[in-house]
């Protein structure tokens, strides 16, 4: 039954980043999809204008030094979610969650080759192509602030923190799920609001973590079941 449910997250996992790539390259829905990307930008984007608190929020989200931020937060929640475990299911679950910070480095450098090496895929972020773009590097007079990209797609950032998002969900209870996904959407939402990636670039990265998460299933239940003998 397990082996079953696990077939269906890689099959379901598949058909929708196939799904995704026919959608592009076909003339009619790229051409929609273009104008949801452009539209989603630059109502994100255009609410940057001028220096207020609520730039200099998406500023600091962009800011080199959160890359560390982001795994800090990330950790913590993690560690919470551990504390506050029966102590029963604490070792397990430990192992578990620790399990992810192996599988992202894998998932990352896999991405990075598939996608950069192998495939060569460059798309310029939408800062680097549309008129207008509000800069924050430029605002803020810090051109170390992360708002445009030579090769946004896939979104290695995104993917990092979608893929813990859907790990987390599954192997932890419901109480921690607000907590989880509102940690996973700021830190995504950085990169929309900044022009560094397109929406596009995160909605794939997201079923790119998807398939990651899939594959890893088996894994994970094998070193369960091993720690229950």
């Amino acid at each position: 039954m397990e082996a079953k449910r696990i077939n269906i997250h890689i099959i379901v996992s598949l058909f929708l980043l196939i799904t995704a790539w026919v959608l592009w390259y076909v003339d009619v829905t790229h051409q929609l999809i273009v104008r949801v990307d452009t539209c989603f930008f630059r109502l994100l984007n255009d609410s940057l204008e001028g220096k207020s608190l609520w730039s200099y929020i998406w500023m600091l989200m962009n800011h080199p030094s959160e890359r560390w931020a982001n795994v800090v937060a990330m950790l913590s929640v993690h560690i919470l979610i551990i504390i506050f475990t029966p102590k029963g299911h604490r070792k397990a679950l430990t192992k578990i969650l620790m399990l992810y910070w192996v599988l992202i480095q894998i998932g990352i450098l896999l991405q990075h080759f598939i996608y950069h090496q192998l495939l060569e895929i460059k798309r310029n972020s939408p800062s680097m192509v549309l008129e207008g773009a509000i800069k924050l590097s430029e605002l803020y007079k810090n051109p170390t602030i992360k708002d445009a990209s030579p090769s946004s797609f896939p979104g290695g950032h995104a993917f990092a923190v979608l893929f813990w998002a859907i790990y987390t969900l599954y192997h932890t209870s419901k109480r921690y799920w607000t907590l989880i996904i509102s940690v996973a959407s700021i830190i995504a939402l950085g990169r929309l609001f900044s022009g560094a990636h397109w929406l596009t670039d995160v909605v794939y990265s997201g079923l790119s973590a998807y398939l990651m998460f899939s594959v890893s299933m088996p894994l994970i239940n094998f070193l369960t079941k091993k720690n229950s003998l």
